[in-house]
């Protein structure tokens, strides 16, 4: 199983784009579509659920997610675009070196850095990567706020 940060990375060197644009809100062609496919070698290369993936890309709905998949389904018919997903899953097994640069990947992400805001999504992802092989996870030492629980008081 590969770990989904390798995957985003290929499909960004595939692209010429930056893992910040595959999880950032924009809606362009230039970067709807390496989210998609990464959404597609995410759900065919790991054991990630759609909420999983969904959440990997920084998005609410899983429901876009399987949106995406649908997208790729469709477009895969064609042999252009067939052979820019096998180029991408090929690079993934064969420059293992070139994707070294995943290790620090993880403290990119937005929901990991932003952990107060989303709580429940920040425990939930790291719970995710952690599960990955191949590659250790930065486990906050935040306090209680960041955690999501209340903060303790002594009275």
């Amino acid at each position: 199983m590969i770990h989904p940060d390798h995957i985003l990375l290929a499909v960004c060197y595939a692209f010429g784009v930056e893992p910040e644009d595959i999880w950032g809100p924009s809606r362009n062609r230039m970067l709807s579509e390496p989210r998609k496919i990464t959404a597609y070698l995410l759900r065919k290369l790991t054991e990630m659920k759609l909420v999983d993936i969904t959440l990997y890309l920084n998005r609410t709905d899983h429901t876009t997610c399987m949106y995406w998949l649908r997208t790729v389904e469709e477009k895969l018919k064609g042999e252009i675009y067939r052979k820019l997903v096998s180029k991408i899953e090929e690079d993934l097994v064969n420059d293992q070196e070139k994707l070294a640069e995943a290790s620090d990947l993880c403290s990119r992400h937005p929901v990991l850095r932003e952990g107060t805001r989303h709580s429940y999504n920040w425990h939930r992802l790291q719970w995710i990567l952690q599960r990955m092989p191949g590659q250790e996870v930065p486990v906050s030492g935040a306090g209680p706020a960041e955690s999501g629980r209340p903060a303790e008081t002594n009275n």
